[in-house]
């Protein structure tokens, strides 16, 4: 994982999912718009089409901080061992909430703080548990 512990200059990934209804894509533009403008702009955030990809990127360090929801378990399940095996953190997007990968929502980050930030500035879309 990267040493990247803040919001700003933070390379981030993000994806809109497969939900095309008006109130889920409107959620997720806000959040685009929460990370990338001031204070505390990321430097950057990119989509590249798979969870698991998503997740192994904020291992390898090429990313820092990772959100989605609306995956599945299958997605995220092995990635999440990745995350955490490499130094980072996998977490709930509410703050106090225990992790449950199948509520189909996460947050994958190289740092506890990055990661509750992260939670304070992105809002997630409730789905149906797996």
């Amino acid at each position: 994982v990267s040493t990247q512990s803040t919001g700003v200059r933070a390379q981030l990934v993000c994806e809109m999912g497969g939900e095309r209804s008006q109130a889920t894509i409107e959620t997720k533009l806000r959040n685009i718009a929460a990370v990338t403008t001031e204070p505390e702009a990321c430097h950057g955030l990119r989509m590249q089409g798979s969870a698991a990809l998503n997740m192994c990127a904020v291992a390898e360090g090429t990313c820092d901080g990772y959100w989605e929801s609306g995956m599945h378990i299958w997605d995220i399940a092995a990635a999440s061992v990745i995350v955490t095996e490499a130094g980072g953190v996998v977490l709930s997007p509410k703050e106090g909430e225990e992790l449950d990968l199948t509520k189909r929502r996460i947050i994958a980050a190289s740092s506890v703080e990055l990661g509750q930030t992260l939670q304070r500035k992105v809002q997630h879309v409730e789905y149906r548990a797996d």
